[in-house]
């Protein structure tokens, strides 16, 4: 049953009861909107891979050094194999949202470190966090972006840090890569 609802926003959620149903709604003309004969997207409709790191990851000092993912949080997409934990392969063309986080353990000199998000080996996004320093801080690395990808493209995730000349550690479980699907070509 289609019913017309006022609101000030702009978007909305829209939901039966105190279940959220995952359509979303841009509103028309005075703030009013039908939600029957707007299209939905439901999250549990999004293609998608998010892969982690559970174990800590040595990253060596001036080293590009590929993550290796060993845990899967979500791929109704298949793109993630354990036989090649560094890459996510693309089964489904489209516009998609990449992220990317890492944590990493920080040394007791200048740190810089970095990370990049590649697609078939060009870089696309990254993120460089430079001057901090300090026993047991931590430094967090983040890029995000949409980019649009076809059939086979392999996305992977690159880190780096040039800190004092030793192995530096990414944090368990704060290391991750999400690949999902937001729209098509």
């Amino acid at each position: 049953m289609a019913r017309t609802f006022t609101c000030n926003e702009e978007i909305i959620v829209v939901s039966k009861g105190t279940e959220d149903i995952g359509k979303l709604a841009m509103l028309g003309n005075d703030g009013k909107f039908d939600p029957s004969v707007i299209p939905e997207m439901s999250a549990k409709k999004l293609v998608r891979t998010i892969v982690s790191r559970e174990e800590p990851q040595a990253i060596q000092y001036g080293v590009a050094t590929p993550i290796s993912f060993d845990n899967i949080i979500n791929d109704n997409a298949g793109g993630f194999s354990i036989e090649d934990p560094t890459k996510i392969s693309i089964k489904e063309e489209g516009i998609y949202s990449l992220c990317a986080n890492v944590r990493w353990a920080v040394g007791t000199t200048q740190d810089q470190l970095g990370i990049t998000i590649y697609v078939n080996d060009n870089p696309v996004a990254y993120d460089i966090i430079a001057n901090y320093k300090g026993t047991g801080a931590t430094m967090c690395g983040s890029c995000s972006l949409c980019y649009p990808l076809e059939t086979n493209d392999n996305i992977r995730l690159e880190v780096w840090q040039y800190a004092s000349p030793t192995t530096l550690n990414t944090y368990p479980k704060l290391v991750n890569l999400s690949v999902v699907k937001m729209g098509d070509l």
